[in-house]
């Protein structure tokens, strides 16, 4: 996913996967879910433990996810994430 530099409220989709099995990873606690961010020439972001969001249609708050079933996460990415 190619995201544009000054982009905002990024919201991002994915399936977590098992390491060995490959299947999808459906009993992940949602704090338990580091976010970084790397942005080209800088250092690494410091961890954020993402919270956990109402539903799968809740409004974009950043460093947030949800589970949206089968393996398929939400993660609400902070707009400093993509204002350089």
């Amino acid at each position: 996913m190619i995201i544009a530099n000054g982009s905002t409220d990024v919201t991002q989709y994915f399936v977590l996967r098992d390491s060995t099995t490959h299947a999808p990873k459906t009993d992940v606690t949602i704090t338990d879910i580091d976010l970084y961010y790397l942005k080209q020439g800088a250092a690494i972001s410091a961890k954020v433990d993402a919270t956990a969001l109402d539903a799968a249609d809740s409004a974009h708050a950043d460093n947030k996810a949800f589970h949206c079933g089968q393996g398929m996460y939400r993660i609400d990415w902070p707009d400093a994430a993509f204002d350089g």
